[in-house]
């Protein structure tokens, strides 16, 4: 070895290389629990791919050739399927739900991510998003959003799920 120089001998057991963790190949949680309750008691698969390099592109082939619902197929059926309901609460006061779609639907969204849940609007303000949060829209989809995951804890605690 020369003068200066070092060399540095993998950590684990002799002859082994070390393991790597590739954040690359973690798998992609495609819907938050409660979806994917509604979706098995519906029957329909739940597929979990790999995000990143490596198989994902072959794994997105294959489950697309089969049939399966994209992530973003899925999010836009689950909120066809609330948008009527939401739409005529949202309406009773005379709003115009159609103009304030966008920005309700985001705030609704916020409110069911892991990072917000059981957090006030005005405590988790600082980490939403800087576009819509001042949108008197968001807040109320925040609110709202927070008042549909409560239903949906009660409704599920009580099937025992």
């Amino acid at each position: 070895m020369r003068r200066g120089s070092s060399r540095l001998a993998p950590s684990g057991p002799p002859g082994r290389r070390p393991r790597r963790r590739n954040p690359a190949h973690r798998p992609v949680r495609a819907m938050h629990r409660g979806e994917a309750g509604r979706r098995r008691e519906r029957g329909e698969p739940i597929r979990r791919a790999c995000a990143g390099r490596g198989p994902a592109p072959r794994v997105r082939g294959a489950l697309e050739f089969a049939g399966a619902e994209t992530v973003d197929r899925a999010r836009e059926m689950w909120w066809l399927g609330l948008r009527d309901a939401e739409k005529e609460r949202y309406s009773a006061d005379g709003s115009v739900f159609e103009h304030d779609e966008r920005d309700f639907r985001t705030g609704f969204e916020a409110a069911l991510r892991s990072r917000n849940r059981n957090r006030s609007y005005e405590e988790c303000y600082q980490e939403l998003e800087v576009d819509a949060r001042d949108s008197a829209a968001f807040r109320r989809g925040y609110e709202r959003g927070r008042q549909y995951l409560e239903t949906f804890r009660k409704h599920a605690s009580a099937k025992g799920v």
